[in-house]
């Protein structure tokens, strides 16, 4: 199975940590792989131990959060991924997420 989580970043916060630690965890279970999209680098704290647990963590490369073409990558990235399961979290990262699914399915 194949899981993506979607973030704006990975400060310090409550939502970052879990999940830095959720997909740690998951990670460990034989048959899952985790993939984080990130809208932006910028105070993430957690891409370093997330790479040593063998897990992808992609920026997108407008580094904007709040860019609206960040919808065409996250569809693009979605599409391209071929994830069973896709987890977005916070603003702005939901609407653009949704909206991404939306651009997806017919």
């Amino acid at each position: 199975m194949k899981i993506l989580q979607i973030i704006g970043n990975l400060s310090s916060g409550g939502a970052e940590k879990f999940v830095k630690d959720l997909s740690i965890e998951f990670n460990r279970i034989k048959n899952i792989k985790i993939d984080i999209l990130l809208l932006t680098d910028e105070k993430s704290v957690y891409i370093d131990e997330l790479r040593r647990n063998n897990i992808n963590v992609h920026v997108i490369p407008l580094k904007k959060m709040l860019s609206p073409l960040n919808i065409i990558y996250i569809k693009n990235y979605i599409k391209e991924g071929n994830y069973d399961i896709v987890h977005s979290h916070l603003f702005p990262s939901l609407y653009w997420t949704s909206i991404a699914k939306r651009l997806t399915t017919n």
